[in-house]
């Protein structure tokens, strides 16, 4: 199947319904922890501070100074984010659009592209957040897209592809390390990963240095992503995380070690080198900058060596239970029986029992599923819960399935493999293998579906193949639709229903009430405590005078922005977040933060100081730093009440 460019038409005007779609749950959740602990720091760059320096923080420079940019010349007003945050995801449903397309029929990457419209737009803060993944995730899948649409400049596609990776690390560290090496292992696995084969390599070299250099790639790939996932690990997440990417690095050393060099093996090679120059420019540039002010032994012990190393942060990979094991059981024995009935005409195919076995798995997977009750399944709102939990299986079903139909391929024998939409699957199933990493340390739901596009274009390819198992493009296209691509549409609705029901429900709940916060304009929170944050920043702008400090001590640094007061121990903000989170041991934030330092700062700013209301790490931070808290016993006394927080100032000994 050739592959088709959506046109600047199309593509405008799928971003244009993604971005419409999005911008109505984008102002439907306020999260004063994690979306605090980025845009304050954000702010603090928008009134000159740079990263590393005033602050900490284990995100990369780019986010701040991206979204300090945005606050700096649109205003200090958390809309600008999220407007921000609704183009940004609109580009990456666009690129998925493109990306699939390379893949299948138009129909099954719109089909892909609907259902991560839907999925992102759910107003959970999490998609609400300018999380790194995000910047980071959209510039991946523009080196993809750039270079699966480059066939013709292949040394420029690679290029490129490394530029995008490269500023994709700039924001977040290992996204753009894992897209560099899912491409790199592609160069490698393709016979040659040139479109046209008459394109000059690069200068001549032995084979048994391109061979020796292929190794030493595969060689050190495998090394990064072991010591990446040694510390804090389990048996089970290594085994999902790291087994698919580990196999098929194994499979290319095999086959390195046995075959014989082949005339693609050069270009795989220098496509490697023009990717890597373009992935380091970005980082080079960014080291530069931090060396000429001085500060890049900070930059690198916040990022690389030395805070990354303190942080205590793990969430597994959920390990199926017994009832989701048997109930993924039935879902493969239901979409297997279609997929086989039909590659026969159902006539003959009900003659052979085929409509009975396929009822009979139908009914087993509706009583698993509805517990024999399916009234009161879809009465309760179960079925919600249980349609989310099947987005686990995703990435890792896509990576299996895609994985084991190319080693099937190039097992048949296949003089050219890797040609057309076989080798786009191949480019994608290398960067959706080596994006299972990014579910570590955190495997947990939000940080599943946040990189969802990496793993839809092979999802969409498996669904179009399922859809269409017997005959060509064009008879399946005069063809009704048959049982596989229905159970592929039903899937897919059930998937997705739950999100677009939580859009709904929450914007009813919403009530197209104004935001009582004059720097969060049109947003609107959870109640009641969107409420009393409201009446805190109220009390806080009549006790703080502009230009005065605060001291947050509960870990929600968005009250710094909502306030528009900054903290007296800005440089300490990050510790007191992982502290209060328990993501960092007791002793290690201790060793980050200088007390005497912070309690001679506060003497001296004398700021009012904030601490209760209902968030988790609230009275983590006095606990963790007793010199401190001392301090604040000593000459700090209760001032007022306000929603639920106690705000505290300094008074005479």
């Amino acid at each position: 199947m050739k592959a088709r460019s959506p046109g600047l038409a199309g593509s405008l005007a799928l971003f244009l319904v993604a971005a419409a779609y999005f911008a109505v749950g984008c102002t439907l959740s306020l999260e004063y922890l994690d979306e605090g602990q980025i845009v304050y720091p954000s702010w603090l760059v928008s009134l000159g501070a740079v990263p590393y320096q005033g602050f900490r923080h284990l995100y990369g420079p780019s986010l701040f100074f991206l979204n300090g940019a945005l606050l700096r010349c649109f205003g200090a007003n958390l809309i600008v984010i999220r407007i921000s945050l609704v183009i940004l995801k609109a580009a990456g449903v666009v690129l998925t659009y493109v990306i699939a397309e390379k893949l299948v029929a138009r129909r099954f990457a719109f089909l892909a592209s609907l259902a991560l419209v839907a999925v992102w737009g759910t107003p959970w803060w999490v998609f609400n957040t300018p999380y790194a993944n995000h910047y980071s995730l959209v510039l991946t899948l523009a080196g993809l897209a750039v270079f699966l649409s480059l066939p013709r400049h292949f040394r420029a596609g690679c290029l490129l592809a490394g530029l995008c990776f490269g500023a994709a690390a700039t924001f977040k560290q290992t996204a753009g390390a894992f897209a560099f090496s899912g491409l790199a292992l592609f160069l490698i696995l393709a016979d040659d990963p040139r479109q046209l084969r008459e394109a000059p390599a690069g200068p001549s070299l032995p084979g048994w240095l391109v061979r020796a250099a292929r190794l030493v790639a595969l060689a050190g790939m495998l090394a990064v992503f072991v010591a990446y996932l040694w510390p804090r690990n389990s048996a089970w997440n290594v085994l999902v995380l790291f087994g698919p990417v580990a196999l098929t690095i194994g499979c290319a050393i095999f086959r390195e070690l046995r075959g014989p060099v082949r005339p693609g093996s050069l270009a795989g090679l220098w496509g490697m080198i023009y990717a890597g120059i373009g992935t380091a420019l970005p980082l080079l540039g960014f080291g530069a900058y931090y060396a000429a002010k001085g500060l890049l032994p900070e930059m690198l012990f916040d990022l690389v060596l030395g805070l990354p190393q303190k942080v205590e942060w793990f969430t597994p990979f959920p390990a199926p239970s017994t009832r989701v094991l048997v109930f993924l059981a039935l879902l493969a024995a239901l979409l297997g029986t279609a997929w086989r009935g039909s590659r026969r005409r159902l006539a003959a195919a009900a003659s052979r029992g085929w409509w009975a076995a396929f009822a009979a798995v139908a009914a087993a997977l509706v009583l698993l599923a509805t517990g024999g009750d399916p009234l009161e399944y879809a009465r309760s709102g179960a079925w919600q819960g249980d349609a989310l939990l099947l987005w686990f299986a995703a990435p890792l079903g896509a990576v299996c399935a895609c994985g084991a139909l190319l080693l099937r391929r190039y097992r048949s024998g296949e003089a050219a493999p890797w040609e057309g939409r076989w080798r786009a699957l191949l480019l994608v199933y290398c960067s959706a293998a080596t994006s299972l990493l990014l579910f570590y340390p955190a495997g947990d739901f939000f940080h599943m579906v946040m990189a969802l596009p990496v793993f839809l274009p092979p999802l969409a390819f498996l669904a179009e193949r399922f859809s269409q198992p017997a005959g060509s493009e064009a008879a399946a296209a005069r063809a009704l639709p048959s049982v596989p691509s229905l159970l592929v549409a039903a899937l897919t609705v059930w998937m997705v229903a739950p999100c677009v029901a939580h859009l709904t429900t929450r914007w009813e709940e919403a009530g197209g009430e104004a935001s009582a916060l004059s720097r969060a304009t049109g947003v609107r929170g959870a109640e009641p405590k969107f409420g009393r944050v409201a009446d805190l920043v109220a009390r806080l702008d009549s006790e703080v005078a502009p230009g005065g400090r605060l001291l947050v001590l509960n870990g929600e640094q968005m009250l710094y922005f909502l306030a528009g007061r900054r903290s007296a121990l800005d440089a300490d903000e990050f510790v007191f977040y992982l502290a209060g989170a328990g993501l960092i041991s007791d002793a290690n934030a201790r060793s980050l933060v200088d007390e005497r330092e912070a309690v001679e700062r506060l003497a001296r700013e004398r700021p009012v100081v904030v601490e209760g209301g209902d968030s988790p790490t609230a009275g983590r931070v006095r606990t963790v730093f007793p010199e401190m808290s001392h301090y604040l016993d000593a000459h700090y006394r209760k001032a007022a009440d306000a929603g639920g927080y106690r705000v505290l100032k300094w008074v005479e000994p």
